[in-house]
């Protein structure tokens, strides 16, 4: 059985949004993955 997905948008500083993705990219992970990953740990 699939989980049930949620969508979430937040606005965020276009500099600070390219620099969180350049860093995600670097580890491997996307921005909805990195957020899931906190949001499961909140």
């Amino acid at each position: 059985m699939m989980a049930q997905m949620a969508q979430i948008s937040f606005r965020i500083d276009e500099d600070v949004k390219r620099q969180v993705e350049q860093a995600l990219d670097d580890m491997g992970l996307t921005m909805s993955e990195a957020v899931t990953v906190f949001l499961k740990k909140v």
